[in-house]
């Protein structure tokens, strides 16, 4: 049997479809005060709202790593699931106080 790594591979949020109450924001910099918005774009999406992102297609398992920019304050979380079932959960909030960036109290990470 042969395994190897394909590498990463970035899917852009805003190349997926939302329904509910979502949108594509856009802002007039990339540069959040931490790091650069992968795309020049996010999906901000209200309680309710879902995405729908097409992933390419795999001849072996993946891993899957959503980046997500909590805020402060406790905000929920997001569920993620796949055709195959659930994913797991990011929260929307909780990231603590502002670090050594200029972004106020961020943290871009994946779980």
């Amino acid at each position: 049997m042969n395994e190897g790594t394909n590498g990463l591979s970035v899917v852009e949020a805003e190349a997926g479809n939302i329904t509910g109450n979502g949108t594509v924001v856009r802002p007039p910099s990339s540069w959040t005060g931490e790091a650069n918005i992968s795309g020049g774009a996010y999906v901000d999406l209200n309680a309710g709202g879902s995405l729908s992102i097409p992933l390419p297609a795999a001849d072996q398992p993946s891993n899957i790593f959503p980046i997500v920019n909590q805020a402060i304050a406790p905000a929920g979380t997001t569920a993620w699931t796949s055709a195959k079932g659930p994913l797991g959960t990011t929260a929307n909030g909780g990231a603590g106080a502002q670090g050594i960036t200029d972004a106020p109290a961020s943290s871009s990470r994946s779980r």
